[in-house]
Parts: structure tokens; sequence; C-alpha cells
């Protein structure tokens, strides 16, 4: 028995579950193995096994992407295949639907060039802005290159005839084979410690892609691309390029595209430059005559510069005499006017006008403390007067004579006649010396 009935899957659940996870996991892989069991419909599409000495796998390659083989493979042909991963649900075969195919050997060695390429683009080997700037007259030239090879006879063919006096120095390299491309890279570097040359040329003729793949070095591409000294980079390929056409400081197609490229044409050069001094004598001449005529035109209304200065020069002395004139003139009057300050200035001075000033003050203070003091006797003898007036009408003096003052305690006011006292009322009477509380027991009339 299950333990639990949910733990049951259909086929087909579990296939397409199986076909989610493959497809999610692996979205794309390239493979490698041998072509059986091909068939071709009348579909168009390419049914096969891909398969080495231990598995083998289901393949489709679609009509649709049939067209871009530059032929149609065979059983037998070892491939290498980019595709998805898929899971035939109906079948629950798990297969390869094919995008692209490369027969194995040369598929593998693109695939490491692809890989290459995209690396050092990254890292920013191919930019323009990192290549160096090629001299415009090469005269020096270090060819590093096979002397039994074709190329090198062609680039000095040609280097030769288009400047007799070019100095080459042929650096002896293997350029194929494995040892190639260490053999290139310490040519390189013998060639930049040396410094002689102003141009290094890698040269070399066609080939195959194997001929060619000491090119397609990693440790030849950096070498080159840290050459203080420009790198031009000149194989017999006019379609592929290799990993150090990209690198180079420049690529040329040929070794004698490489000569024409860099090597100047003396004879044109000369002819070139002869004519151009004929050319600039020409020219120089016709602008100096425009210019000696310019300059006689203007001379008929600007005059000689010179005579020009000696008439600003009678004019600048014209107005300083003039100045001084004005000067002399002036002066007089000015110390006229100073001498009448200056005498209003001290009859104002501080010096005289002080003392009187202190003359007034004095005088001020003296009738300010007389006013001062005749209006405080006046005042003490009014208060004086005020104080008596007060005395006389005080209650206080009223009391002294025998007299008192009632209060009734229950309205807090005056007693001033019998009507206003009720029996049991309490009285307050103020007499000299102090007040007497006394409780109303008769009222009697008069």
């Amino acid at each position: 028995m299950f333990n639990s009935v949910k733990s049951v899957q259909t086929v087909s659940q579990f296939t397409a579950s199986l076909k989610g996870l493959i497809e999610t996991s692996h979205p794309f892989v390239n493979l490698k193995g041998e072509v059986s069991n091909l068939r071709i419909p009348y579909s168009g599409h390419m049914y096969f096994i891909l398969k080495d000495d231990k598995a083998q796998i289901r393949a489709v390659l679609f009509k649709g992407q049939r067209r871009y083989l530059p032929k149609d493979f065979k059983d037998g042909d070892k491939l290498i295949c980019r595709g998805r991963i898929t899971v035939y649900e109906p079948r629950g075969d798990y297969q390869i639907i094919v995008d692209a195919v490369e027969l194995d050997g040369h598929g593998r060695m693109h695939l490491e060039y692809a890989a290459l390429k995209e690396k050092l683009n990254r890292e920013g080997l191919f930019a323009p802005e990192n290549k160096k700037e090629l001299p415009p007259f090469a005269e020096k030239i270090c060819l590093i290159t096979s002397p039994s090879g074709a190329a090198v006879h062609d680039f000095l063919k040609i280097g030769l005839k288009k400047h007799p006096g070019l100095q080459v120095e042929i650096i002896p390299t293997a350029m194929q084979g494995e040892q190639a491309p260490l053999q290139i890279r310490e040519s390189l570097k013998r060639a930049c410690r040396r410094n002689w040359a102003d141009v290094i040329v890698l040269c070399r003729g066609g080939g195959s892609i194997e001929d060619l793949w000491a090119f397609n070095d990693e440790l030849l591409a950096r070498a080159i691309a840290s050459s203080p000294l420009p790198v031009v980079v000149a194989v017999g390929h006019e379609v592929d390029f290799t990993i150090a056409d990209f690198v180079a400081d420049l690529r040329a197609p040929t070794p004698t595209a490489a000569a024409e490229m860099l090597v100047p044409d003396i004879p044109l050069t000369r002819a070139a430059i002869l004519a151009l001094q004929e050319t600039l004598h020409k020219e120089m001449t016709g602008m100096l005559r425009d210019a000696q005529a310019q300059l006689q035109h203007q001379f008929k209304f600007l005059g000689d510069p010179r005579f020009v200065l000696d008439q600003q020069q009678l004019k600048m002395d014209h107005l300083l005499s003039r100045l001084e004139l004005a000067f002399a003139r002036d002066i007089p009057g000015k110390q006229e006017n100073l001498s009448r300050l200056v005498t209003r200035l001290l009859d104002v001075s501080p010096e005289k006008t002080l003392p009187l000033k202190q003359q007034v003050f004095t005088a001020t203070h003296t009738r300010l403390l007389a006013a001062q003091e005749r209006i405080l006797q006046k005042g003490t003898k009014q208060l004086q007067r005020n104080a008596l007036m007060l005395d006389t009408l005080s209650p206080l003096a009223v009391l002294a004579r025998g007299y008192s003052i009632t209060t009734n305690t229950r309205t807090k006011a005056l007693v001033s006649a019998i009507t206003e006292v009720q029996p049991e009322d309490i009285l307050a009477i103020q007499l000299q010396g102090g007040i007497v509380k006394a409780k109303t027991t008769d009222i009697i009339p008069n």
C-alpha cells in the first residue's frame, strides 16, 4: 500500500514536470557527437541520433535552420550542435532541438575563437582609443616573419620599390605550428627591447585555419596590445580575421597591402612636395603682391603712420601747455579762497568761543540755584500752612475735645441718628486713645 494517494502522478503529469525541469535547467547546450540514423522526410526536417561511445540523444534540425548549413551532413559525420533540450511527451523521449551545427574540429576551434574574442573585447583590447598611432613616414620597419616564405619577398619588393632607402630588419620566426605563438611573442619582445623600428609588422602568407591558428593565441594578443611600438598584422587572408588582427594597431589584408600602406612612395612624394612648393610659392607671391597693392591703396587715405605719430605728439604737447597754463591761472584764486576759509574757521574756533560759553554757563548755573532756593522756601511755607489747616480739621482734634465717633457693627456705618440703631446692636465707640464696644439695651428718643 502507498502511504498517500497524493504522491501518485499520472505518466503525463510526471512527463510534463520532467519536461519543465529539463527545459529550465538546460535552456541551451553545446553537444558533440557522431551522426547516425539520419532521415529527412518530405517535410524537410532532419531527424538523427547524436551519439558517442557511451550514450546517445535524439536530435532534430528543422527546415528553417537547415538553410543556414553550408552543406547537409551525413551519417558518420562528427558534429558540434547548439540547441535546446526538450522532452517529447507522447513517447517520453528527451531530445535536442538543434539551432546551429559545426563540424567537429573546426567547430571546436571556432568556439574557442569566439570565446577569446568576446573576453578580450570586454577588456578593451580592441577599443580604437587604445590603438597606437602609426608614423606617417615609416623609415625603419621590423618584420617578424619566416624568411623562407613568399610573404617577406612580397613585402620587400613593394617596400623597396616605393622607398629604395627603406631600412628593414627581419627577425626569423616560425609563423605556424605549436611553437609559433611562443616564438612570435619572443620576437616581439626582442623588437620592443631594441626600440629601433618605427613600426613592427607580423607578416606571413595565407593558409588554412589551422595554419593561422597561432595568431589566435591569447598571450600573443596581450603581447601585441602591450607593445610600446605600433604593431601591424599582415597575414595572407582576405576574409577571415584572427584575434591578432583585432588587437593590432593596424590590420593589413596581405603583406603586399601592408607595404603599400606603411611605406611612402618616395618618387611620388618628392614630386608631390615639389608641386606643393611651386603652388605655395605662387600663392605666397600673389598674396604678397595683393598685400602690397592694398598697403599702397591705404597710404592714400591714411598717409604715412610716422607723420600721424608726429601730429599726435604735437597735439599732446599743445594740450600739456594748456593744462599747465590753466593750473597757473587758477592756483592764486584758489589760494586766496583758502585764506578766507581759514580766517572764517579761526573765527568760529572753539578756542575763542569756549571761554565765552563758560561764562554764560556759570551765570546760568548761579541763577538756576537761586531760583531753586526761592521755590523751595516758598513751598516749605505753603506746606506748613496746609499742615496747620489739616490739623484744625482733623477728627482726632475733635476727639480730643471730648467727642466720639460711633459705628454700628451690624450695618458697618457711622451712627449719626438714633433711628440708625436697634436693640441688641453692637456699637463701636471711638474715643481718644482707643475704641469701646457697647451693646444697645435701650433706645430713648429726645
